[in-house]
């Protein structure tokens, strides 16, 4: 019989931290889950930990392949899947022992619901708290109507998803790297509901040999370019990402709307500012602020007809709030 639960579990060289991580998958009070878990290529001990760990819990299955990236991992784990449902996981996060439990629970319940994510807490190298995302009122749903358009994203490693909506969605796409999980959300948002429990059921794990560490600059602009693809489906046109590699200065300049490059790159300095702010830069982003608030302003004169800079004002004074309540 199938388990309800497929974990997917990439791991590169995190052989510091992956003891804990397993162990609190073991630790699930949830019991009915498998752990497909990919050795990316690994030249730690990563690959060692995890047979051995395997050999205690049956419900661990490893595959060693040679290092293709996260994206070629996650979806070698799909492809392996049983479970109605498919978790995430990092080599270096923790579960809370009920988390499986909680998120089988909801999807349980919501049939409309395709993907599920908890709130999160932030722990050091050492494992020592440092902070934790606020509860909100509501999950806000991806809405590209708006200008800036609303992506409804959950933390990756915290989510539970249909198994069978993932692969409608063709699993995970290679063109926007560490912002593979941003593309996947757009995507399953046009097939039912994303939510979040208001619950912190992971700790999330920030140092500096981590993916979303190492590449915050890369991240932005691939999430970025995840958007772009969103937008050009929903306005009617091809998918310029759907394919070959582009460039994005080419797709801002056949963009129907002459003055979307010029929104665009407003829009690119909020997003920077709030990747900045996730990563608990909080002088840079400080910075970054007052320096995208004065351009826009500054082209906000020249083009006050458009309604979409009063979006994008709107946005840089939630920063500034968000800044000085200090909110993860």
């Amino acid at each position: 019989m199938n388990p309800r639960v497929s974990v997917l579990l990439p791991l590169h060289n995190c052989e510091a931290y992956l003891p804990e991580t397993l162990e609190s998958l073991s630790s699930q009070s949830f019991e009915d889950f498998e752990v497909i878990a990919v050795n990316d290529g690994s030249s730690d001990k990563t690959g060692e930990i995890l047979d051995r760990h395997a050999q205690k819990d049956k419900r661990f299955k490893p595959i060693h392949t040679p290092n293709g990236g996260i994206v070629k991992a996650l979806n070698l784990a799909l492809l392996h899947a049983l479970g109605e449902y498919c978790a995430r996981m990092d080599g270096d996060d923790i579960a809370h022992t009920d988390r499986f439990l909680e998120q089988v629970k909801f999807l349980d319940s919501n049939p409309d619901c395709v993907c599920v994510g908890s709130l999160y807490r932030i722990i050091n190298e050492e494992g020592v708290l440092v902070g934790e995302q606020a509860p909100f009122a509501a999950f806000r749903q991806t809405d590209l109507k708006v200008f800036p358009p609303h992506v409804g994203a959950l933390p990756h490693p915290s989510i539970m998803l249909r198994t069978a909506s993932l692969v409608d969605v063709g699993g995970y796409r290679h063109h926007f790297p560490h912002a593979e999980d941003q593309d996947m959300f757009l995507r399953l948002s046009q097939l039912g509901r994303l939510d979040i429990i208001q619950k912190h059921l992971i700790d999330y794990r920030i140092h500096g040999s981590s993916l979303s560490s190492k590449n915050v600059d890369v991240q932005c602009e691939s999430a970025l370019n995840a958007l772009l693809s969103a937008l050009a489906v929903f306005e009617g046109r091809s998918d310029p990402f759907n394919g070959v590699a582009v460039n994005r200065d080419e797709i801002l300049m056949l963009h129907p709307d002459k003055n979307f490059p010029r929104l665009f790159k407003h829009l690119r300095n909020v997003r920077y500012i709030e990747a900045r702010i996730n990563r608990q830069d909080r002088s840079i982003a400080n910075r970054m602020t007052i320096y995208s608030l004065a351009v826009l302003l500054r082209d906000f004169f020249n083009h006050f007809h458009d309604k979409r800079y009063f979006g994008l004002i709107k946005a840089n004074l939630r920063i500034l709030i968000r800044l000085a309540l200090r909110r993860v």
